[in-house]
C-alpha cells in the first residue's frame, strides 16, 4: 500500500502537535508537583503515567491516520514537537499553569476552607456543651452507682440478720 507524501506531512503534523501536547501535559504534571508537593512514590506514579499516556497517544494516532504503522516520520516528529514545547514554550507554559492555579486556589479552594472552619466553630461548641452534659452525667452516674452499692451492702446486711 502507497501512502502518498502529502498523508506523511499531515501524519507528521499530527505528531509534532502531539509531541506540543505531550510536554504541555509534562509541565502540567510539573506545576502540580510544585503546588503541591509530591514524594517519590507519587512522582515516580506520575511519570510511569506520563509515559503510558504519551506512549498511547503516538500508537493511537498511527492507528487512526496511518493504518497502525509507526515509521521513523512519526517517531521523529513527536520529539521534534517535545523538544520544540521545551525550548520555546516550557517557560511561558509554566508560568500560565501556576497562575491558574494561584487564580483556582484564591477563588475556590480558599474560600471552601473558610466555609469549613466557620462551619466547625458551631460544632466546636456543640461538642463542649456535650462535655459539659457528659461530666455531669458523669456525676450523676457516679452517684447512683453508689447510692445502688449502698443499698446493695444494706440488703446483704438485712439478709444476715434473718
Amino acid at each position: 500500500m502507497e501512502i502518498s507524501s502529502s498523508h506523511q506531512m499531515y501524519v507528521f503534523l499530527l505528531c509534532v502537535l502531539l509531541g506540543l501536547g505531550c510536554g504541555a501535559f509534562f509541565d502540567f504534571q510539573r506545576c502540580i508537583r510544585k503546588k503541591f508537593f509530591a514524594g517519590i512514590l507519587r512522582t515516580t506514579l506520575e511519570d510511569t503515567l506520563f509515559a503510558f499516556v504519551c506512549i498511547g497517544a503516538v500508537i493511537a494516532l498511527s492507528f487512526f491516520f496511518n493504518n497502525g504503522q509507526i515509521r521513523y516520520y512519526q517517531i521523529l516528529g513527536s520529539v521534534s514537537g517535545a523538544l520544540f514545547y521545551a525550548a520555546f514554550l516550557s517557560k511561558l507554559v509554566s508560568k500560565i499553569f501556576l497562575f491558574v492555579f494561584g487564580i483556582t486556589e484564591k477563588i475556590i479552594v480558599k474560600p471552601f476552607l473558610w466555609l469549613c472552619k466557620t462551619a466547625i466553630i458551631p460544632l466546636g461548641y456543640l461538642r463542649d456543651a456535650l462535655k459539659r452534659q457528659c461530666k455531669g452525667f458523669k456525676r450523676l452516674s457516679a452517684r447512683a452507682f453508689k447510692a445502688l452499692r449502698n443499698s446493695l451492702k444494706m440488703l446483704k446486711k438485712r439478709i444476715k440478720m434473718l
